[in-house]
C-alpha cells in the first residue's frame, strides 16, 4: 500500500498516462473493442480458444490483457468506451454482458493504480456508470476493494472538487449506492484517512452528503485544516493545522507542490 510522496508520484504518473481510444488499440482485440460488435468479438474469442487449445486459455488471455502505459484491463476499457462512445452505448453494454455471462471473464482486474472497473464506475472520477457497476457487482466485483493507495471507491466519491448542484447530487447518489451495496466508509487509506471523515467535512459545501447514511455524521471528526486538499495526507494529531490558501482560507495544503497541483481544480471556487 502506497502513502505520502510515493502515492502522489504514482497519481501524477497515471494522470498523464491516458489511454488514447483512437490510437491505443493496435492489437486485434483492441481493434474489435473500437468496432464494438458483440458478434465479431465473440467470433474472434472462439477462434482464440481453438488456437490456444481450450476456452480456459482464451479466458486467461483476455483476463491478463492490458492496454496503454496505465496497464488498463478489459472491463476498465469497456467503461472508457461507454464514456466516450455514448451513441454506441447499447453495443458496449451487450459486449460487457457477453464477457461476463458467456465468456466468464473475471471482473476484478485492476490497472496500475490497483483500481477496478467497478470502482471507477461509481467513483465519479471521471465516470459514473451505475448500470455497468451493477453488472460487475452481480458478477462478483468486491465493493470494499482497495487500490494501491488503500482507497475504496468511497474515498474518490467524497473527494468532490466541483460544487454545482448536479455534481453534488451525483456524488451523493453514488455514495448512497456504495453504502447500499455493503460498502464501508470507515476503511482507512494509506495515509490513515477515512471516507467518513472526509464526507463529514465536505458537508459544509456538499450538504447532500448528510443524506445517504448517518454513518457520515457519527463519531468525533478531525478538523478539515488537518487534511491536505490535494493529496489528502493527514497531519499528525499533535501538529498544528496545515497552511491554508492565502486567498480564500478555505482549504489547506501539506506542501507548496500540492498547492500548485491543486490550483486548476481549486481556482473556480477560490
Amino acid at each position: 500500500m502506497l502513502s505520502g510522496a510515493d502515492a502522489q508520484a504514482l497519481r501524477t504518473f497515471t494522470s498523464s498516462a491516458i489511454l488514447d481510444l483512437k490510437h491505443g488499440f493496435s492489437d486485434t482485440y483492441g481493434l474489435l473493442f473500437k468496432r464494438g460488435s458483440q458478434d465479431t468479438f465473440k467470433s474472434y474469442f472462439l477462434q482464440r480458444a481453438a488456437a490456444l487449445g481450450s476456452r480456459a486459455a482464451a479466458v486467461k488471455e483476455l483476463e491478463d490483457k492490458r492496454w496503454g502505459l496505465g496497464d488498463v484491463p478489459i472491463y476498465n476499457v469497456i467503461l472508457m468506451f461507454l464514456r466516450m462512445e455514448k451513441d454506441r452505448r447499447d453495443d458496449y453494454i451487450a459486449l460487457a454482458r457477453f464477457l461476463i455471462d458467456e465468456a466468464k471473464i473475471p471482473v476484478d482486474g485492476v490497472d496500475m493504480t490497483g483500481t477496478s472497473a467497478m470502482m471507477y464506475a461509481i467513483s465519479t472520477m471521471p465516470y459514473v456508470e451505475p448500470e455497468f457497476a451493477q453488472m460487475l457487482f452481480d458478477a462478483g466485483a468486491k465493493i470494499k476493494h482497495r487500490n494501491r493507495f488503500g482507497c475504496t471507491a468511497a474515498m474518490d466519491i467524497v473527494t468532490c472538487y466541483q460544487h454545482d448542484v448536479p455534481t453534488r447530487k451525483n456524488h451523493a447518489n453514488m455514495l448512497r449506492w456504495y453504502i447500499e451495496h455493503g460498502g464501508d466508509l470507515d476503511i482507512p487509506d494509506g495515509d490513515g484517512m477515512k471516507a467518513s471523515d472526509l464526507a463529514y467535512m465536505m458537508k459544509q459545501v456538499i450538504p447532500e452528503f448528510g443524506e445517504p447514511n448517518d454513518t457520515v455524521q457519527a463519531g468525533p471528526r478531525m478538523s478539515a485544516s488537518m487534511i491536505c486538499y490535494q493529496c489528502l495526507q493527514v497531519a499528525a494529531a499533535s501538529a498544528p493545522a496545515l497552511p491554508c490558501c492565502a486567498r480564500c482560507k478555505s482549504v489547506n495544503y501539506c506542501s507548496r507542490d500540492c498547492q500548485k497541483l491543486a490550483w486548476k481544480s481549486h481556482k473556480p471556487i477560490c
